[in-house]
């Protein structure tokens, strides 16, 4: 099969000497060439950054070249940033034609993946300016979540988000979505958003609270209206004080760093681990359908047992062990990591069977773990041993009526979700106080 790339880069060989390398200063204002596809402009206090990849596929090349120019418009004396994207297209993402072509899909991958993902990181991190996405095109997968990654985002009406990445053969997908979708339309929504996998249009996405504002349909009227509400929002000192407080603020309860490792952890598998990815890749680039079937995410006829029950390790939940929750006590940090394992394992389950099985045995380790910590409480003269004692009985009442609900077929993914967040308040609260109480006594008996 042909590959799928641009001209310059399939001809490149045989027409190295009539193909002329072409240096733009991409730190200069305004669009040099028209083969330029990044440049920005500079407008009273804002800068506006426009990329104009074909499709809206974002190889590593351009993901780089677009975080360079970023990074220069970041030290320019502007007060906001604005992501202007294309006019047909804003963003899809990594750029699955580059990585067809090239000698390892795989390794090219990972490279565009990791690219994308330190230009989404640039622009959450950003702190001293407002960041605004205006989307005037469709976006898609990473380009969809890369625009919630600015502080405001702006959309033409029309436009379509695709904001999900299971349909490319049950890609995790990256870019801090773990973080950035959760963030703006909350758990459930976001857990739907990327299980049904179906497109939405500007109005439902604004209505959903996944961007801020719907503009007019005309592209000149829309660009128009962006740098309206750019200078009605530019002087907002306190937007920018309560942006950069609760950045530190999520950052204290789970770092940026812990959502990037937990989903390159998944894509790596993608990658490397089976062929799935590959082989719907493929397909995508030439076009090619062997299934000759609907889509299983809109054949309404094969969903039997409904969204709830068909979710899988894809799905928005999923626990991560982070270093705050390290007490030094190597044998109960193994055993609270466990428990992290365990309920990733129950949200994993498809069917009633797995469920039961799993949440019972969940229920006996966490029983078991109490038991030994509670003899080394009692042991020990541990003073706040009934609390303690009583926070377990709570965390087992806790799984007791997780597993009541899954008999009656009544439970959702929240239940887990809520006896992990008890889990770890515990672990920070209570265990941390235990174990420097037995670390005194190790100390004083030495």
């Amino acid at each position: 099969m042909p590959k799928a790339v641009p001209a310059t880069s399939a001809l490149k060989g045989l027409l190295s000497k009539t193909i002329k390398h072409i240096e733009i200063d991409y730190t200069k204002p305004g669009r040099e060439l028209p083969c330029q596809e990044v440049w920005y402009e500079q407008e009273a206090d804002a800068a506006y950054i426009y990329f104009s990849f074909h499709n809206g596929g974002m190889s590593t090349e351009q993901c780089r070249l677009l975080l360079l120019v970023y990074q220069h418009v970041a030290t320019l004396p502007v007060k906001a940033i604005v992501l202007m994207g294309g006019e047909q297209c804003w963003s899809n993402g990594i750029h699955l034609n580059r990585i067809e072509a090239a000698d390892s899909p795989a390794d090219e991958s990972w490279l565009n993946i990791n690219a994308i993902n330190d230009l989404i990181y640039q622009i959450v991190t950003t702190l001293d300016k407002l960041t605004i996405s205006a989307v005037a095109g469709s976006a898609g997968a990473g380009g969809a979540i890369m625009a919630i990654a600015a502080d405001k985002v702006f959309a033409r009406e029309g436009v379509i988000f695709n904001p999900h990445y299971k349909n490319m053969g049950e890609i995790y997908g990256s870019e801090y979505w773990t973080y950035l979708l959760p963030k703006r339309v909350g758990q459930e929504m976001a857990t739907s958003l990327t299980e049904q996998r179906l497109p939405i249009s500007a109005k439902n996405a604004w209505h959903i609270g996944l961007i801020d504002k719907v503009l007019d349909k005309n592209h000149k009227i829309f660009i128009a209206q962006v740098k309206r509400l750019v200078n009605v929002i530019i002087d907002d000192n306190e937007a920018l004080n309560e942006k950069a407080k609760t950045r530190c603020y999520d950052e204290s309860l789970k770092a940026l760093a812990t959502y990037r490792q937990f989903e390159l952890a998944q894509m790596y598998e993608n990658f490397y681990g089976n062929e799935d990815y590959h082989l719907a890749r493929q397909r995508f680039v030439y076009k090619v359908n062997n299934d000759n079937k609907t889509p299983d995410n809109i054949a309404l006829h094969r969903q039997k047992d409904g969204l709830e029950k068909r979710l899988s390790l894809g799905s928005m939940y999923h626990f991560v062990w982070q270093d705050v929750y390290q007490t030094g006590d190597d044998l109960a940090d193994n055993q609270h990591k466990d428990i992290f394992i365990l309920a990733n394992q129950l949200v994993a389950s498809v069917s009633s069977e797995e469920l039961h099985k799993n949440i019972q045995l969940i229920y006996r380790y966490v029983k078991e773990h109490f038991n030994t910590e509670e003899e080394l409480m009692e042991k020990s003269d541990f003073r706040q041993y009934k609390s303690h004692a009583t926070e377990h009985n709570a965390i087992l009442e806790k799984l007791a009526e997780i597993e009541h609900k899954i008999t009656n077929n009544e439970w959702k993914k929240r239940d887990i979700r809520e006896f992990m967040d008890k889990w770890a308040d515990h672990i920070i609260h209570s265990d941390m106080v235990l174990n420097k109480h037995l670390k005194k006594l190790e100390f004083e008996s030495a």
